[in-house]
Order: structure tokens, then C-alpha cells, then sequence
């Protein structure tokens, strides 16, 4: 009977394991988009983003460039008391959905949002939608 048990174990452990790496992926791959594009650093963001992503975050550019320069360093500033918390990373084949928050330092979060991730080329990228 052990033996039997340690065989389904061994046989599982890699399925287990490789589950566990994807979801760290997606995570760490999420956190650097998210964390970037809470910074303004859309450059940066576009390096996580897949091509829809990339069309979003143009327009984005598009929009703070209505914001003179002491406007956009002081939402820079504010930005550097919000942290990106991850609440939920779900995986399935080649794509992904994080849930996540942006949470000010000693508040508590009240709206949380999804952002959709697809693997290319070996890299998790995030992926937006055509609705904003």
C-alpha cells in the first residue's frame, strides 16, 4: 500500500510543481507591469505588455501628456505610497488572470480589479482588453 502511494506521489509531484512555477510567473511577471504602470513608467510597462496592451498604454501616454510636468511629478509622488498586492493568480494553459489591488500604505482596499496575462514566446505578458 505505501508503495503504492509513494508511486501516485512521484507520479503527480512534477504536474504540482510546475503549477506552482507557472503561478509565480504569471505573479512576478503581473507585479512588474502593475508596478510600472502605478509609477507612470509606461516605457517600462510596455517591456510586460502584449501588442493590445502596448495600444493601451500609447493612449495612456496620450492622456498624462495633457498634464503639465509639476502635475506629473506630483501623481509620481503619490504613487510611491501605493503598493501592487496580488489577491488571487489563476492559470490555465497559455493564459492567466490575476486578480489585484492597488493598496495606499495603511488602508484597506476596497476595489479590486482583473488584469488577463498570455504567455508568448515563453513570457507571461499582460494582455488588455479592447474596451477601455
Amino acid at each position: 500500500m505505501k508503495k503504492i502511494v509513494w508511486i501516485i506521489i512521484v507520479s503527480f509531484a512534477p504536474f504540482f510543481f510546475n503549477s506552482c512555477s507557472q503561478e509565480k510567473e504569471v505573479k512576478t511577471a503581473a507585479v512588474n507591469y502593475l508596478t510600472a504602470l502605478k509609477n507612470f513608467d509606461l516605457d517600462e510597462a510596455k517591456k510586460y505588455g502584449t501588442a493590445n496592451a502596448v495600444k493601451f498604454l500609447e493612449i495612456m501616454q496620450n492622456d498624462l501628456n495633457q498634464f503639465t510636468s509639476q502635475e506629473t511629478q506630483k501623481m509620481k509622488e503619490m504613487s510611491k505610497s501605493i503598493e501592487v498586492v496580488i489577491e488571487k493568480t489563476v492559470v490555465k494553459d497559455k493564459k492567466a488572470t490575476v486578480v489585484y489591488s492597488f493598496q495606499e500604505k495603511g488602508k484597506t482596499v476596497t476595489r479590486k480589479e482583473t488584469l488577463n496575462l498570455i504567455k508568448q514566446d515563453g513570457k507571461w505578458l499582460a494582455d488588455e482588453d479592447e474596451s477601455w
